[in-house]
Formats: structure tokens, C-alpha cells, sequence
């Protein structure tokens, strides 16, 4: 009787543990980047939104990087404001984190944000 109740209280409480994730998000641009609004007059050029999968990561710091540049360079935009950044986990995620038992950890981020252009003064 003691191993089914210690499963039914072990079980529950590493799920819970393994499903709060803390996420420290890294990333450069050469132009700037924000979270929240920019100060000016600004007109916006386009809206992006990009997923991309992140497998086998030991720091759970992933770096937005690729993603902010790739955007900037397909446009003539001068910033990026406006920036939400998610982390999902797809069904390839949870079976990567099978495999490795949850150490080197696999999830995908989505990076979304409006493209802009300043005002000519």
C-alpha cells in the first residue's frame, strides 16, 4: 500500500516540477529591438511571426538572434517593436526530452513582432 500512495504523490509533484520552465531569451540585432513600444513617429512596415525548434539545449538561454536579422534583412526596416517571445513544446519536443530524460532540453520558440520604419523628418 505504501509504494501506490508514494507514486500517487512523487508522480504528480515531478510533473508539476518539470512542466515550470524558467527561460532566459538572448538577442542581438543591429538595429533596435523591443519589447514594448519606441518613442517617435514610426510607421509599421510588417508584422513576423517565426517558430523555430530548439533540440538538445543544456542552457535554457536561447538566442533570438537569427531570427531578429533574418527579419530585419527581408525588409528595409529601420527597429523592431512590439516583440512577444513563447516557448511551446510540440509533440517532436517531448519525444526529444524522452530520450534524454530531460536533461538537454528541447522546445520551440515562437518570436513575433512589427517591423518599422521612422519617420522621415
Amino acid at each position: 500500500m505504501k509504494n501506490k500512495s508514494f507514486a500517487f504523490v512523487i508522480l504528480p509533484a515531478l510533473f508539476f516540477l518539470t512542466s515550470c520552465t524558467m527561460l532566459r531569451v538572448q538577442g542581438n540585432s543591429p538595429k533596435p529591438a523591443a519589447i514594448g513600444s519606441l518613442k517617435g513617429d514610426y510607421e509599421i512596415v510588417s508584422h513576423f511571426e517565426k517558430d523555430v525548434q530548439v533540440a538538445f539545449d543544456w542552457t535554457m538561454s536561447p538566442d533570438v538572434t537569427a531570427v531578429l536579422n533574418e527579419q530585419l534583412q527581408m525588409t528595409d526596416a529601420d527597429a523592431v517593436m512590439n516583440m512577444v517571445i513563447k516557448m511551446k513544446s510540440t509533440p517532436v519536443d517531448f519525444f526529444y526530452n524522452l530520450f534524454t530524460l530531460g536533461l538537454a532540453r528541447s522546445y520551440t520558440i515562437s518570436v513575433e513582432g512589427d517591423l518599422i520604419k521612422y519617420a522621415k523628418s
